[in-house]
């Protein structure tokens, strides 16, 4: 039987750790300035991800990504938009920190890193 998330989702995904930076877009800053975070990505396809963070963040937020992949020679440089906001669960929060799921889908991302996530996924998928 085929889950209602499954029926939706336009494309394969994979839940691996890889590590990730993001931040608020603001046009004009440079790649290379400070104001990163450090997150750990849940799930990723070619149309976005997933990461926990322990801030809420509101739906529409364009978010700025450095991912690095061990397949991409260079790490990939994308703007995501934030689709859904995932409300913080106690169950297995032993330190009652809240711990939001963040759903991104890419906004901009260049064709050759889209293919190369792609790939990425399609390799995990045949495991």
């Amino acid at each position: 039987m085929v889950s209602q998330d499954q029926e939706r989702r336009k494309y394969k995904r994979i839940k691996h750790h890889f590590i990730v930076k993001f931040r608020p877009y603001q046009e004009g800053i440079p790649q290379d300035s400070d104001g990163w975070d450090v997150v750990t990505m849940k799930d990723l396809s070619e149309g976005g991800m997933c990461f926990n963070y322990s801030e809420k963040i509101a739906l529409g937020t364009v978010l700025e990504f450095n991912i690095e992949l061990p397949s991409v020679a260079e790490k990939i440089h994308c703007l995501g938009i934030v689709r859904r906001v995932d409300e913080p669960s106690n169950k297995a929060n032993i330190r009652k920190i809240p711990v939001y799921g963040i759903a991104v889908s890419f906004k901009e991302i260049e064709n050759d890193k889209k293919e190369a996530i792609k790939a990425l996924v399609e390799k995990f998928h045949l495991k």
